[in-house]
């Protein structure tokens, strides 16, 4: 007996979140663009070096004399997960496109960028809209 060959599946997965105005603050940054900064609560001082890995990551570091050591790891909470990540602010829907770790108002932050004219949030949007 012998396998037949069978037609390849693929499947597109959309992760769906609610952004907690506790844990997170949103702002307009443009038209179709969002901010969202997500505080990775971590008491170090700017002179620490930040550097992002794996899916939601961050190591600090501090440099010494003979080189740099690794003095804390926060794991961020919004994004690493499958993509499109979609998130729920302001009465639609944005979809998480990629970030950076500043160091602003004394603490550090994760500031993530989201937009609503990607083809995910427009079809989830435009499909949402259509059910009201």
């Amino acid at each position: 007996m012998t396998a037949k060959p069978t037609r390849p599946r693929v499947q597109r997965h959309v992760t769906l979140w609610d952004l907690d105005p506790t844990t997170v603050i949103c702002r307009r940054k443009g038209r179709h663009e969002i901010e969202i900064d997500e505080d990775l609560d971590v008491d170090l001082s700017r002179r620490h070096q930040p550097y992002c890995c794996y899916a939601n990551t961050v190591i600090f570091y501090e440099t010494r004399k003979f080189g740099r050591v690794e003095v804390a790891r926060r794991n961020s909470v919004l994004g690493g997960g499958i993509s499109p990540e979609l998130y729920w602010w302001d009465g639609q829907w944005w979809e998480l496109r990629g970030g950076r770790v500043i160091f602003s108002r004394g603490r550090w932050i994760m500031r993530h960028k989201a937009c609503d004219n990607s083809g995910a949030a427009r079809a989830v949007n435009f499909g949402w809209a259509l059910k009201d």
